[in-house]
C-alpha cells in the first residue's frame, strides 16, 4: 500500500485528475499499470471510522 500511496502523490504533483477521463487514463499517462490498485486493494483490509456523539448532560 505504500508503495500506491507514494506512487499517487508523485502522480498529483505532475498532474490532475481533471485533465483526464478516468482515473485508470491518469494511470495509463503515467505508465502505471492499474494492477498497482488491485493489488493494493487485495491485500488490504477495510478501515471504519467511529464517529461517537457527545454525552449528554442530563
Amino acid at each position: 500500500m505504500k508503495k500506491l500511496v507514494k506512487t499517487l502523490e508523485q502522480i498529483g504533483q505532475s498532474t490532475s485528475l481533471k485533465q483526464h477521463q478516468s482515473a485508470a487514463a491518469m494511470l495509463e499517462a503515467n505508465h502505471l499499470n492499474s494492477d498497482l490498485i488491485e493489488e493494493t486493494f487485495s491485500h488490504s483490509v477495510e478501515l471504519y471510522c467511529l464517529v461517537e456523539p457527545e454525552d449528554d448532560q442530563d
